[in-house]
């Protein structure tokens, strides 16, 4: 795994290669939002439909927040109210 800023430019080449197989956002309330197109310039990118990553994801947080899944990251914090 690698944590870098990633630049448009890689992303446009990526596409062009044909090495671009999926993009998605994620936070909070959206858990994980997938992105069908980015458009760059005069460059349109369609993405597949095939979403393995982002669904792997959702699904795996989605698990631990309704605790069918087991937190072995410890990624989920207790609210005392």
């Amino acid at each position: 795994m690698e944590v870098r800023d990633i630049y448009i430019d890689e992303i446009v080449e990526a596409y062009k290669k044909g090495d671009l197989k999926e993009a998605f956002g994620s936070g909070t309330a959206a858990v994980v939002s997938h992105i069908s197109e980015i458009t760059h310039s005069k460059t349109k990118m369609v993405l597949p439909e095939q979403r393995l990553i982002g669904k792997m994801l959702y699904d795996e947080i989605n698990g631990l927040r309704a605790g069918r899944i087991e937190d072995v990251r410890h990624w989920l914090v207790p609210c005392n109210s």
